[in-house]
């Protein structure tokens, strides 16, 4: 197998995931991380309910592949109100959300020293759930 990500078995039951070399499944138990192509981690990772990224790698893969579907949606409805992420979406989902919403610029979101804020000072200052 070439290059790998590792992705994490989050439903609390057993799933068989397909890998390459043929069209018998692998079990893989509850809890369980395992590693697959990296061609292959965006497709088990968009079904976050049962799968999520358990590596850098994984999880870089799993961004582009919501940055790229958030540019595409985008483009289909460009009047479209740009959704709030989940509250422990990272650091950079809730840049891109605030930036995309027009809330803040990047410039914005950096303390007086410069140093970038933290998700939570980003999400605490710019989330609009609870208002």
């Amino acid at each position: 197998m070439g290059k790998t990500g590792k992705i994490k078995n989050i439903t609390g039951e057993e799933l068989i995931a397909l890998l390459e070399g043929g069209p018998a499944g692998r079990l893989v138990h509850k809890g369980q991380t395992i590693d697959v192509p990296v061609e292959r981690v965006t497709m088990y990772t968009q079904a976050e309910s049962s799968w999520e990224p358990a590596d850098d790698v994984a999880r870089e893969l799993h961004q582009d592949m919501l940055d790229e579907l958030a540019e595409w949606l985008q483009a289909l409805e460009p009047d479209a109100p740009v959704e709030e992420p989940g509250g422990n979406a990272g650091r950079e989902v809730w840049a891109k959300y605030v930036v995309a919403a027009g809330l803040a610029t990047e410039d914005d979101l950096v303390d007086n020293e410069d140093k970038p804020l933290g998700r939570d000072q980003i999400r605490d200052t710019y989330s609009k759930k609870g208002d």
